[in-house]
This record gives structure tokens, sequence and C-alpha cells, in this order.
């Protein structure tokens, strides 16, 4: 009972989304043969927490139809954690533009996203949504460390565009789960408009488009090879989701939330096997 509250508390709270913010930075990083600074986990991390606690007040609507438990903890803790969250992001700001502007701006553009994304609605347009979140996941987590130790190559490329697939298939899957609420709320995701049997083949087709760029970087950089294990648990969530199927509390918000976890585990495993 303590665990299951503990793991609540940080999906609520968003702790648990920057957790894994702060993570694929530093796989990035690792990946592009960068030492692992405190910064590279701290800066995505508070980005993350401030970003997705900006979106859970504007998404109140939906998610009490979605989620009505999210929005119980909004209520309660909401505005205490919305002002850390805000702290935090303020403390990174400062640290990225001590470091250089480019990286400064490179932290400021994810949250200019969120603000369009969540005030001005572009989530009601279909894809875009998805896009834009893919986006500022992989702009936030790559581009980042990109801009930090100032790498602009192929590989650099390569990595961005595997984290936006994987992330856009992240948020297409949360789609499918929220069907019923979008419907009645009117945002037309592509679960709405195409149906769930025609989204789930688009996943496939990013998916597998995801694993061949994935592979390409393999040939490419061997240390890619940390990255499969992420990808195939997306593959897996995929084949998973069904319309109105009953899940336990733990498999969203936790498990394919969690994805970090695997890509954080496999980087755990081979790191003590090259050492």
């Amino acid at each position: 009972m303590v665990i299951k509250n503990f793991l609540k508390f940080l999906v609520n709270s968003n702790v648990y989304l920057a957790i894994g913010a702060g993570i694929n930075a530093i796989v990035v990083a690792f990946l592009l043969n960068m030492p692992i600074l405190l910064e590279i986990f701290f800066i995505p991390f508070s980005g993350s927490f401030f970003i997705y606690n900006l979106n859970r007040i504007s998404d109140i609507k939906e998610d009490t139809l979605n989620l009505p438990e999210r929005v119980n903890f909004i209520k309660k803790y909401g505005k205490k954690i919305f002002f850390i969250s805000f702290i935090f992001y303020l403390i990174a700001l400062i640290l990225s533009f001590l470091k250089n502007i480019i990286v400064g701006i490179v932290v400021l553009i994810p949250v200019i996203i969120a603000i369009f994304y969540s005030f001005f609605r572009l989530k009601k347009i279909t894809f875009i949504k998805n896009i834009l979140v893919g986006f500022a996941w992989a702009f936030g987590n790559c581009v980042l460390v990109y801009s930090f130790f100032n790498i602009w190559n192929l590989q650099s490329i390569i990595f961005f565009l595997i984290f936006f697939l994987s992330f856009t298939i992240n948020t297409i899957i949360f789609d499918i789960k929220d069907i019923t609420g979008d419907r009645i709320q009117n945002i037309i995701t592509m679960p709405v408009k195409y149906g769930i049997k025609n989204t789930k083949l688009i996943l496939y087709g990013i998916f597998i488009l995801t694993i061949l760029i994935t592979f390409y970087s393999f040939l490419l950089n061997f240390n890619t090879i940390i990255i499969f294990p992420y990808i195939i648990f997306l593959g897996v969530c995929i084949n998973y989701i069904r319309e109105n199927k009953k899940y336990p509390w733990w498999y969203f918000g936790v498990a394919v939330d969690g994805e970090f976890l695997i890509l954080f585990l496999s980087f755990i495993v081979y790191t003590l096997m090259v050492l």
C-alpha cells in the first residue's frame, strides 16, 4: 500500500515523467561519448517537471472524465507542486544561460511549445498534438545535450529521430486510452478520427520506421544496442492497448510512461558489462 501510494504520488505530481526526461538526456550523452554531468539530468528534469504541471492545469476538464483521481490530486496539491516546479525551472533556466545562450534558448523552446499546446488548444488538431509532444521531448532531451557539448553530426540527428518517433508513439498510445473523454470534449485525436484499428496500424508503421533507424544507428555506433529493449517495449505496448479494456492502476502511469526505466536498465547493464 505504501509503495502504491508513493508511485501514485510520483506519477500525479509528474516527478516520475521528469525523472524520465533526465535519464533520457543522460543516455543520449553516453551514446555520444560525453561525460555524465549533474546538469544534464537536472535541466531536462526541471523543464519536464514544470511543463507537465503546467499542462495538468490546462487539462483539468478532459482529465475529469479520463483521470478523475489525478484531478482530485491536482485540486489538493496542484498549486504547491506547480510553484515548486516553477522554481526548479527557473534554476534550470539560469544554469542554461550561464552555460551559453544557445543552451538557454533550447531550454525555453519546449516551454513555449507547451504554452501553445495547452492554452492555444493546438492539441485539438489531429496528429499535431502528437508531433508537438514528441518534438518537445526529443528537443528537450537530445538537443539540450547537443548544444551543451556543441555536438552536431549525423549521429546526433539519428538519435533525435529515434526519440522523436518513440515519444510520438507514446502520446498516440495514451490517445487510445483517453478516447472516451476526448470524444466527449470534441478533441479529434487520431483514435477519435480514424478509429483504434487504423490508429494501431499507423503506430506499427511508426514503430517499424523507428526500428529501422535504430538499426542503422547501431551500424554506426554499437552503443545504440541499449536502445533496442526500450523500442521493443514500445511495440509490446502498441500491441496490448485496447479500447475500453480495464488495466491495472499502474499500467499506463507507471509502465507505459516508464519506458525510460527499460532504457536506464539496459544502460546500466551494458555499462557494467563493458566495464
